[in-house]
C-alpha cells in the first residue's frame, strides 16, 4: 500500500475536514527519519572535533581512533542514515517505518555512540555492522514493496556493505577497513545520491528519459566498477597513491557524466556550497595521493571538511527546509549559509595547513576545531528549529 503525500513531502494526515492539521511528532519521524538521526550525527560530530580543541588547550590526550569514530560512524553515518531513511522511505512510497523498527534504530544508533566507552573493540566492530547492515535489510525490503527509485540510488547498497564490513576487516586489515568506511561507504552514497538529489538542490532541469537513462546506467558502471578495483587494487600494493588517484578519477567521471561541472549562480550559496563540496571531495583524494605519507592524513581533510562536512550541512538544509514546510527558502538566498559555508572552509585551511606549520601546529590543529564547531552552531542556530519542529500540513486523505 502507498501512502498519500502532501506538497513538502510529509505523509497527508486525515483531520476528517478540509484544512490544516498538526501531524503528530511520533509520526514525522517515522515517516522521515531525518529528524531524529541528523540531531544524533551532529552531536556525534561536535563531540569528535571538540577533541582538537581540548587537545590545543592540553586538556585532553589526542585520541586518533576515538576522533575518527565519532567524525565517520557517528557523524557521517548517522547523519546518512537519516538521509537514507528518508529518501527510501519517499521514493518507493512506502509505510512509514514500524515503531519497533525505528526503536531498535535509535537503540543501536545510543549503543553504537556509548560503545568507545567500554574500551572493547568487538563490541563496537559488532555495534557498527549491525546497524549498517540492518539498515541494509530495510532498504532491500522497501525496494521489494515499493516502486523503484532512480537506478544511481541503489549505489546506497555496495556503500552499506562496505560500512557493515569495514569494522570487521579492519581487525585484519586496518588501514584496508578503516578506508573502506571513510572512502567506500561515503563514495558509493554520494555518487548515487548526487546525479539525482545533487541535480536537484542545483535545480537542474530533468532529463528527459531517452537521456536519463543511459546516463544512469553510466554512472552505475562507472562508480561500481572504479571504487569496486580501487579496493581490490589495495589490497596488492604497499602504498594508497593508486588507489586514491583512481577513486578520484571514479568520482570525477561520475560529476562529469552526471553533468555537475558546470558551477551555480554565486548569488545563491546553499547551490554554490553544495557544488564546491562536491568538487573538493575528489581534489582531495587527488592531493593526497601526490602528497608525503606524514603529510597525506591532513591532506585529506580536504575532502573529509571540505568535502563530506560542506556537503552533509548544505544537504541538511535543503532536506529540513523541504520537508519542515519552508520550501520557500530553496528558491531565495539563505543569509547564514554564506556564515557557516565560509567558517568550514576556513577550518579546511587550518586543518590542512596545520602540519606545515611547525610549532603552530597544535594552535592551527585548535582553530580548525573551533571554526568547525561554530558553523555548526551557526547551522543549528538558524535552520536547526526546523528539525524538531511539527509544521501544519495541508490534508490530501477525505
Amino acid at each position: 500500500m502507498r501512502y498519500p503525500r502532501n506538497n513538502s513531502g510529509n505523509l497527508a494526515a486525515d483531520s476528517g475536514s478540509a484544512g490544516f492539521v498538526r501531524t503528530p511528532f511520533w509520526t514525522l519521524v517515522r515517516s522521515e527519519p531525518y529528524r531524529l538521526f541528523f540531531p544524533l550525527g551532529f552531536f556525534a560530530g561536535l563531540s569528535g572535533i571538540s577533541h582538537w580543541v581540548f587537545f590545543s588547550f592540553g586538556k585532553a590526550p589526542w585520541d586518533v581512533p576515538l576522533h575518527f569514530f565519532l567524525q565517520i560512524v557517528g557523524y557521517i553515518g548517522l547523519t546518512a542514515a537519516g538521509f537514507l531513511g528518508t529518501v527510501f522511505q519517499r521514493l518507493t512510497q512506502t509505510p512509514p517505518m514500524k515503531s519497533p523498527t525505528l526503536l531498535l534504530f535509535l537503540l543501536l544508533a545510543l549503543f553504537l555512540l556509548s560503545s568507545p566507552v567500554l574500551q572493547n573493540a568487538t563490541i563496537t566492530a559488532g555495534m557498527i555492522s549491525g546497524f549498517f547492515l540492518l539498515l541494509f535489510l530495510w532498504i532491500l525490503s522497501r525496494l521489494r514493496s515499493g516502486k523503484r527509485p532512480p537506478p544511481p540510488l541503489l549505489l546506497a547498497l555496495p556503500g552499506l556493505l562496505c560500512a557493515g564490513a569495514a569494522p570487521i576487516i579492519r581487525f585484519r586489515y586496518s588501514a584496508l577497513g578503516t578506508d573502506l568506511f571513510a572512502q567506500g561507504f561515503v563514495l558509493f552514497l554520494i555518487s548515487g545520491t548526487a546525479p539525482v538529489v545533487g541535480r536537484r538542490i542545483l535545480e537542474m532541469p530533468a532529463d528527459p528519459p531517452v537521456k536519463m537513462k543511459p546516463r544512469f546506467l553510466a554512472i552505475v558502471t562507472v562508480a561500481l566498477t572504479g571504487l569496486s578495483l580501487s579496493f581490490f587494487l589495495q589490497c596488492f600494493v604497499s602504498t594508497p597513491t593508486a588507489p586514491l588517484v583512481l577513486r578520484a578519477v571514479t568520482f570525477v567521471t561520475v560529476l562529469l557524466v552526471a553533468g555537475l561541472h558546470k558551477p551555480p549562480s554565486a548569488r545563491c550559496p546553499q547551490r554554490l556550497f553544495f557544488w564546491l563540496s562536491l568538487w573538493f571531495v575528489p581534489l582531495g583524494l587527488a592531493a593526497a595521493a601526490a602528497t608525503p605519507p606524514p603529510y597525506r592524513p591532513s591532506v585529506l581533510h580536504t575532502t573529509f571538511i571540505g568535502g563530506y562536512s560542506l556537503m552533509i550541512l548544505f544537504v541538511a538544509l535543503r532536506v529540513i527546509t523541504v520537508h519542515g514546510g519552508r520550501k520557500y527558502l530553496v528558491d531565495r538566498p539563505f543569509a547564514p549559509a554564506w556564515i557557516f559555508g565560509l567558517l568550514l572552509l576556513a577550518s579546511m585551511f587550518f586543518r590542512v595547513a596545520a602540519p606545515w606549520t611547525g610549532k603552530n601546529y597544535i594552535r592551527f590543529l585548535g582553530t580548525a576545531g573551533v571554526l568547525w564547531i561554530t558553523a555548526h552552531i551557526v547551522f543549528l542556530a538558524s535552520a536547526g528549529r526546523f528539525l524538531l519542529t511539527k509544521p501544519l500540513t495541508e490534508s490530501s486523505v477525505s
